[in-house]
């Protein structure tokens, strides 16, 4: 986590309550935002890519014409996924947040209808960070289960990227296993606009059950005293100054 980032989070507003007194955090499936776009159609929350893995496969040799192969193979390995905006200073920012930026986020989130939006920032993100991480490792304990967190890489060649992300997430696995997993921290390019930074869970059987059971939410505990709420993009944009000491 880069600490002097702002990080954003969209919340629900049918779930704020919930976020704010007793911390509770969606991760939503990788199947489910699959079905989001699939489904129903609808590609602001959804992407049919979603965790898909799929490595062009290069078939050489004199019968590569009768073999009848696919050209990719899809790999979707169970995951599951809070997701938030980072905005890096300087990045994506001059003074204030670049208009480019707000632009980006109203298209691909806050124009949602089906799902109304509540905008917070966060008066040090760094105690949620560490509410998270902590909340994660008790999780996965002595149950098989992984997790990654990290910030989003958009690429059109998404395959290639999770190759090289698993170079440094997972480097005891080769490249291609390794972007089984890594694949949850990569997405299309067209999605950039999202600025995503993730906390991806990869469960194990049990605790996919166990997340099942509990609407794939988790709870870390009040952060009531780090929210701060704000009303409207053009709030945001008024409200937010960046500078370089």
């Amino acid at each position: 986590m880069t600490s002097n980032s702002l990080i954003i989070k969209f919340v629900d507003k049918r779930h704020l309550h919930q976020f704010l007194h007793v911390g509770e955090l969606h991760f939503g499936s990788t199947q489910q935002y699959r079905e989001i776009e699939e489904v129903h159609g609808n590609t602001g929350i959804g992407d049919v890519h979603e965790g898909d893995y799929h490595p062009d496969l290069n078939i050489t040799g004199p019968n590569k014409v009768d073999i009848k192969l696919p050209s990719q193979l899809h790999f979707h390995r169970p995951a599951n996924i809070f997701c938030t905006t980072q905005i890096r200073p300087l990045v994506d920012t001059t003074s204030q947040i670049n208009l480019d930026v707000i632009e980006g986020m109203y298209k691909s989130l806050v124009a949602d209808t089906d799902y109304p939006k509540q905008i917070i920032i966060f008066n040090d993100y760094n105690v949620i960070h560490d509410k998270i991480l902590k909340k994660l490792n008790e999780l996965i304990s002595n149950s098989g289960s992984e997790y990654l967190n990290g910030p989003v890489t958009y690429s059109n060649s998404t395959a290639v990227e999770a190759e090289n992300l698993a170079k440094k997430y997972r480097p005891e696995l080769s490249p291609k296993l390794g972007a089984t997993y890594t694949i949850n921290l990569v997405k299309n390019k067209k999605y950039q606009v999202e600025r995503e930074y993730r906390y991806v869970i990869i469960p194990s059987v049990g605790l996919q059950k166990t997340l099942e059971r509990h609407s794939n939410n988790i709870c870390i505990g009040s952060i009531e005293d780090q929210a701060i709420l704000i009303n409207s993009l053009d709030e945001l944009e008024r409200s937010i100054r960046f500078s370089v000491e």
